[in-house]
């Protein structure tokens, strides 16, 4: 089985370095006997949309990650994914005391992209598909007597 570890670093540099170390310790732990496959998965959070549709995601935080402009979101994305997130709360709470201008200009955009995305959805959707429609792997089906 293979574990998703996902890593919210300050860049992909930093990224990178875990990642490399992580899978050198592992290399050196098993000894790689018998051809043993590494048994993680390392995914680099560029985005909060990175976690989107992940429940209980299983993560790091490494390097210069607090001062990233997008880790308000983020930390509400694994918010509402995991079930233990009081961490989480406690973390978000304290960031959002030190919250740079950017990082809250960043909450604000984001807001208003999601609010435009729903306008649009809503707006849009209910012309195409009727009440019998369905989207079956992102094409309306029409559905005919």
């Amino acid at each position: 089985m293979t574990d998703k570890v996902f890593v919210i670093a300050g860049n992909k540099h930093q990224y990178e370095d875990y990642r490399k170390r992580k899978y050198a310790e592992e290399y050196l732990k098993t000894g790689m006997q018998g051809g043993q496959k590494i048994h993680r998965s390392f995914y680099y959070v560029h985005d909060e949309y990175t976690l989107r549709g992940v429940r209980n995601p299983h993560g790091v935080f490494v390097g210069t990650w607090r001062d990233r402009k997008d880790i308000l979101q983020i930390l509400e994305t694994l918010i509402v994914s995991s079930e233990d997130n009081q961490r989480l709360i406690d973390i978000k709470t304290e960031l959002w005391k030190k919250a740079t201008h950017d990082q809250l200009l960043e909450v604000a955009s984001a807001k208003v992209r999601d609010h435009i995305d729903n306008e649009v959805i809503g707006t849009l959707l209910p012309k195409y598909i009727g009440p019998t429609d369905f989207l079956h792997n992102d094409f309306i089906v029409k559905v005919t007597s």
